[in-house]
């Protein structure tokens, strides 16, 4: 009997419960559009993000998030291009609740609140343009491992004065 007791507490003692901090790195298009005074402006420029989460319930974590263009894009005036280029970065803080529909696959939503920075440049000229806004959004992901996983999401980064930031987005992540 004693010996089975104390087999019981290292089998319990050697159990390791999932890590609650995540982080994940991905890849995002961009979606910029802006219009005034029957002038509508679009870009698509290319991201590279970043996330840090933590997992508060099996339901529900907290996130931040920052991404930098690594991919500008041609402003298109109208639907013609003005030689200027555009950039995009971004950083938030969100809610993410999630259901796990198998043991592998979830899906999330995400609402918080995102920082946007847009730029457009050509030669020595730049112009610059931030703001804060309510993004939300919805996303999937699939475990690889226990440790690993794949997660596809769309998210409104920005919805305010005729300007609207939204991207499709692919990311890997890791449980540490």
């Amino acid at each position: 009997m004693l010996a089975l007791t104390a087999f019981g507490a290292h089998a319990q003692s050697s159990y390791t419960e999932p890590s609650r901090l995540y982080g994940s790195i991905g890849y995002e298009s961009i979606g910029l559009r802006a219009s005034s005074g029957g002038v509508t402006a679009k870009s698509d420029p290319g991201l590279l993000m970043g996330t840090i989460g933590y997992q508060l319930h099996p339901n529900i974590a907290i996130e931040g998030i920052a991404g930098g263009t690594v991919r500008k894009d041609d402003l298109k005036l109208n639907g013609f291009n003005s030689g200027l280029d555009s950039k995009v970065d971004t950083y938030g803080v969100f809610v993410k609740p999630s259901v796990n529909l198998t043991e592998n696959f979830s899906v999330f939503g995400r609402v918080g609140y995102a920082r946007t920075n847009a730029s457009l440049s050509t030669g020595n000229f730049s112009v610059n343009d931030s703001t804060t806004d309510v993004a939300y959004g919805v996303g999937a992901a699939y475990n690889l491992s226990p440790n690993s996983y794949i997660q596809a999401n769309y998210t409104q980064y920005l919805d305010k004065d005729n300007v609207e930031a939204k991207g499709w987005g692919v990311h890997y992540g890791r449980r540490f």
